[in-house]
């Protein structure tokens, strides 16, 4: 990607280039799109949307104009690197799981391939006779992720189920996503989402969610009326909003 500088001072030209280069950008150009947009990720990417037909220099005018709030929004996302560092999967290394943080342990296995699994209290990783190896951090992360899913996808059916009897509200169809933003949704057709990742979470907060969405089968909004409805099923909800957006970030381990 070449970078074009025509429309700066000359004096601080080797400087903007520099900064520019130093970015982890990914530019998304989308033909619907006519406004540039930014952002910065929670590890550090900055991410520009613009039109199909955008020129490059435009995009470069745009970061450096924005300069200031960038590099804030960078600081801030070294911070949280910082506060939630990466896992390597390493044995004593904690996992969040129905609300706990659990101990990972190793576990020697005669099968090739790690597994993860709960057992007594404990979040295990199975491996085979090589034992661990830093360089396999990836497949222990798709390893965890299975897990994750299949666990979370059998809590919150049970859940629906459970729930939906109670309150006489069946979703058309219930599925499982992996959204970084949004533990659930439903439908105008009925068919509610969740979030898999809500295993993460109390089981009192993931029944919250899936109580919020079975709510919405008889409320298509936020109204009093819907919250009173919330509330009769769940009377501790306001507790258990707070609870996720505290510890939202908690559950960026699961993101692949």
């Amino acid at each position: 990607m070449g970078f074009q500088f025509s429309l700066f001072s000359n004096l601080r030209l080797d400087e903007h280039k520099a900064w520019l280069q130093s970015l982890d950008l990914q530019v998304k150009r989308r033909a619907y799109q006519k406004t540039i947009t930014l952002r910065v990720d929670r590890v550090g990417g900055v991410r520009v949307g613009c039109s199909k037909t955008c020129p490059m220099r435009e995009v470069e005018r745009f970061l450096i104009k924005n300069r200031t709030w960038i590099e804030k929004s960078l600081k801030e996302a070294q911070t949280h690197q910082a506060r939630y560092p990466k896992k390597t999967f390493c044995d004593g290394e904690e996992f969040l799981f129905l609300g706990n943080r659990l101990r990972l342990r190793h576990k020697q296995t005669t099968k090739a391939k790690p597994r993860f699994d709960f057992q007594s209290g404990e979040m295990r990783l199975s491996l085979s006779h090589r034992g661990y190896d830093l360089s396999q951090v990836s497949e222990y992360q798709k390893a965890m992720v299975t897990f994750y899913k299949r666990s979370g996808s059998t809590l919150l059916t049970k859940m629906v189920e459970e729930n939906a009897n109670r309150m006489g509200l069946k979703p058309n169809k219930l599925s499982f996503r992996s959204q970084k933003s949004r533990w659930g949704s439903c439908s105008s057709q009925g068919n509610i989402s969740l979030n898999w990742r809500l295993v993460c979470a109390p089981a009192r907060v993931a029944n919250y969610v899936v109580i919020h969405e079975l709510a919405h089968l008889q409320h298509h909004d936020h109204s009093a009326r819907f919250w009173s409805l919330v509330e009769q099923y769940c009377p501790e909800y306001k507790a258990c909003k707070n609870w996720l957006n505290h510890n939202q970030f908690e559950f960026d381990f699961l993101n692949v």
